[in-house]
Parts: C-alpha cells; structure tokens; sequence
C-alpha cells in the first residue's frame, strides 16, 4: 500500500499547478504597457476620426448629387441656426454640379478634450467640373453621441 499512497503523491503533485513564474524584467512590463497604450491611442483616434470622416463623405456626396434636405440633416444645432434649409439648398444647388467630380480625402483629425465635445476638420481636394482644383473643409462636432457637420467651406487652390 506504501507503493500506492507515494504514486499518489506523485500524480497530485503532477497535477498541482507550478508555484514558480516566470517573471519579466521591470523594463520589459514598462515598454509593453507604453506599447499597449500607444495601440490604444492609434485604435481610439482612428474609431473617432472614421466615424467623423464617414459623416463628412456623406455630406459631401450629398452636395455633389444635390440632396440638400439629406445634407441639411447631418447638420449640428449650431449649424441649423446660422443656416436656414431654403439658403441652404440654393448653395447646394449652385456648387453641387461645380463640385460633382471624385473627391479625394487629403487630411483629418480630432480634437477631443474634457469638459467641450469633440470636434473634427475633414479636407479634400476636387477638381471640379470648371477645370479648378477646390479644397473642401468640412469642420465637424459631436451633438448627443453623433458627428454633425458644424462649418463647411470651399476655396479655389
């Protein structure tokens, strides 16, 4: 029986997990956590800068197939006030078929600080149906967990 308690033993001792660990310099646990955060970081600010910039291409291709009223809807509370529908569409209607050409998206960033909501600038460049190239800067603030176009303006390059 003494031969059948020490196999026992044995197994249970087999089974029991290893009480050593391998342990990581202090160095190494410091670069991986400045590592996961810097992937934090890029994964944050690409979520919110998609999210603007889908936003900012809607507006955009809306304008260029004069769909005013659809535009006029991604527009932020501030916007809806500085800009009646009516003033709104007749811009639309003159710039859309000058500006209905692929548009290609040179720049965006947020900005995101504690206390004021978020804010984004979406740039592109079209060459319009005029032979000129425009730059187009759609500025845009989250309202109520939601990017709405705040600004928007065209210059000539």
């Amino acid at each position: 029986m003494s031969g059948d308690s020490s196999a026992s033993q044995k197994a249970s001792k087999a089974s029991a997990p290893s009480t050593k660990r391998s342990k990581r310099p202090l160095w190494q646990k410091i670069v991986l956590g400045l590592v996961a955060l810097v992937v934090a970081v890029i994964v944050l600010a690409y979520v919110a800068t998609n999210g603007a910039a889908k936003v900012s291409n809607e507006f955009l291709k809306d304008i260029q197939s004069k769909q005013a009223d659809q535009a006029y809807s991604l527009f932020s509370k501030e916007a809806k006030d500085s800009t009646d529908q009516t003033t709104f569409r007749e811009t639309v209607d003159r710039i859309g078929p000058l500006l209905n050409t692929k548009a290609k998206q040179t720049g965006r960033q947020v900005q995101d600080s504690t206390g004021s909501p978020a804010r984004a600038q979406v740039t592109y460049e079209i060459k319009g149906t005029d032979g000129v190239n425009y730059k187009i800067t759609i500025q845009l603030v989250k309202q109520d967990d939601e990017w709405k176009v705040n600004a928007f303006d065209s210059s000539k390059q």
